[in-house]
């Protein structure tokens, strides 16, 4: 799906080819919502959880929280399969299956593990599309405001490089645009605690809706090159080294 308006896409540079040896991501997550499946709000997904148990064994129902379209809080029972080493997991709703991880080592391994639930996943799903995919990156760096203008790109923390707001608390922005295929949102900025503002949070979400299902896997081969520019153009070269970052190593044959 293509922007059809005439506002400008987001426009990076293209990503250096680089790995970090230091990842500070939180969490990934990819979310596949569909048309609405009454069954799954008074039944459990026996047959989903027979097509990915031996992927996913471990089996819980969670509670979840979230924020109703019309104001108020939402609090559910959700299921959740778990990988045996609890790295990957997939939680079930009624409009959308998520996966997730804390343990991010590589986009190609998302990748194939979205490619088998999506597939073994879709009989049960009665659709042939999805209403949305997003693919989401929340990372959260260790740095206080002092070391941030070494590390991040002067755009982004511009409010806090005058000076003229003192040592702050909490600083956070959203920006919300299009991209050549779909949406995006970033939020960034510090997040206070007891101790000081000494995380900075940098949660980049990628999303197109609707989205045929044969046309999942290469969506998100795009979504990753945009995170990848995005990461990337948020960093300064100086950052780019503190956090690892090195040009994979050539094989010889």
């Amino acid at each position: 799906m293509t922007s059809t308006d005439n506002r400008r896409p987001l426009d990076l540079p293209e990503p250096q080819a680089l790995q970090f040896g230091r990842n500070h991501l939180k969490t990934v997550v990819c979310e596949l919502k569909f048309p609405t499946l009454l069954e799954l709000e008074t039944n459990q997904p026996v047959g989903i959880r027979k097509a990915l148990k031996k992927e996913y064994p471990l089996y819980d129902v969670v509670r979840s929280f979230g924020f109703q379209a019309l104001g108020g809080i939402m609090d559910e029972q959700v299921p959740k399969l778990s990988s045996v080493d609890k790295r990957w997991s997939v939680t079930i709703r009624p409009a959308a299956i998520s996966l997730e991880t804390s343990s991010y080592k590589s986009f190609e391994e998302l990748r194939e593990r979205v490619d088998v639930v999506a597939r073994k996943a879709l009989p049960f799903l009665d659709t042939d599309f999805f209403t949305r995919v997003g693919l989401r990156y929340v990372n959260l760096f260790p740095v206080r405001p002092e070391q941030a203008r070494k590390i991040f790109n002067p755009v982004l923390i511009a409010p806090l490089e005058s000076g003229v707001f003192g040592d702050v608390d909490s600083c956070f922005q959203e920006i919300r645009g299009v991209l050549k295929t779909g949406n995006y949102s970033l939020r960034h900025g510090y997040q206070a605690s007891e101790e000081g503002p000494v995380r900075y949070l940098f949660d980049c979400d990628f999303y197109v809706e609707p989205l045929e299902a044969g046309s999942l896997t290469i969506t998100l081969d795009y979504f990753h090159l945009e995170a990848d520019s995005l990461f990337q153009w948020a960093l300064t070269e100086y950052g780019r080294e503190t956090l690892g970052g090195s040009r994979p190593k050539k094989t010889g044959r």
